[in-house]
């Protein structure tokens, strides 16, 4: 250093090896503090000990707890389920009422109840005579209604094939020949909806209902070549999803109905031998006979 003009040296040595000994023992290390905290608190370490295990068993506990609530819900819902479906099965009057209150969203109370209508016929069929036995609040019950309304309403006994009104699924509803031709339903989506539904060549005659309108998955629908009668349902404009429209070679009377122009996925449509229009078709109604114009507007005038 320098210092009023004189240098001073200063000299420093280094520790020596009892010196750095003793000043380690001196020293208190990590464990000797822990072991001095804890004889000083002994109680504070033992409490936040049980804490921890008290609060893990409480955890335990309300996971177990949650687990089984949700397996008795499920369970209770089975048995009330079951219990339904029995007593309906014990009780034919408590499902006949339950069942008409369902479908009179879907046909008339008077047509449900009229004796000899295809709707009255359906109804007791779902009502008594179906094997399956369909619970009333089963979800796809209106389509299996639907369906059985067109087997009664085109004479369904005497359709050539087509092994509808069975025990099984409607999405079974299909019967294959040798030839590999296969009538009635043709496919279901993931939901088990009918989307596809093939009744050509198959005898049906009598009239299309209303109804068909609440299959409303349903994108093909093929009854050519039958002896189907009456108007088509102007309802059929309701099936958004349609994109296949088949009614050629069929006993139609009166104007295509202007439902139809709200299909607009439709992609073909047949009403008549050799009149079938494919792509986007205009249906015009306003004209005296039938006609449907896919390109231009001249012949609708």
């Amino acid at each position: 250093q320098r210092l009023s003009g004189v240098v001073v040296v200063t000299m420093t040595t280094a520790p020596s090896a009892a010196a750095k000994e003793q000043e380690r023992r001196t020293l208190p290390t990590l464990a000797d503090r822990v072991v001095a905290n804890r004889r000083r608190k002994p109680g504070l370490f033992v409490l936040r000990s049980y804490v921890v295990v008290i609060l893990g068993a409480c955890l335990l506990i309300a996971v177990v707890y949650l687990q089984e609530r949700s397996y008795w819900k499920k369970d209770d819902i089975v048995v009330v389920l079951q219990q339904q479906i029995k007593q309906e099965k014990e009780d034919p009057r408590k499902r006949e009422v339950r069942l008409l209150q369902r479908l009179s969203h879907i046909s008339s109370r008077r047509q449900l109840l009229k004796r000899g209508t295809p709707q009255q016929q359906a109804f007791s069929w779902l009502c008594r005579d179906d094997p399956r036995q369909v619970s009333v609040d089963h979800v796809k019950i209106v389509q299996r209604y639907v369906l059985a309304l067109l087997w009664f309403s085109t004479d369904g006994p005497n359709w050539k094939q087509g092994p509808f009104l069975s025990d099984q699924h409607e999405c079974n509803w299909i019967i294959t020949s040798d030839k590999e031709a296969k009538w009635g339903v043709l496919d279901c989506n993931h939901d088990d909806d009918v989307t596809d539904l093939f009744l050509a060549e198959n005898n049906l005659s009598g009239r299309l209902p209303s109804e068909l309108w609440h299959l409303s998955k349903l994108e093909l629908l093929d009854l050519q070549n039958n002896h189907i009668e009456g108007i088509i349902p102007n309802e059929l404009g309701y099936m958004t999803t349609l994109q296949v429209l088949a009614l050629s070679a069929n006993s139609f009377a009166g104007r295509i109905p202007e439902g139809l122009g709200r299909l607009q996925r439709l992609g073909t449509f047949c009403i008549a031998t050799h009149f079938c229009f494919a792509n986007r078709i205009r249906v015009c109604t306003h004209s005296p006979t039938p006609l449907m114009d896919p390109q231009n507007n001249s012949s609708c005038t």
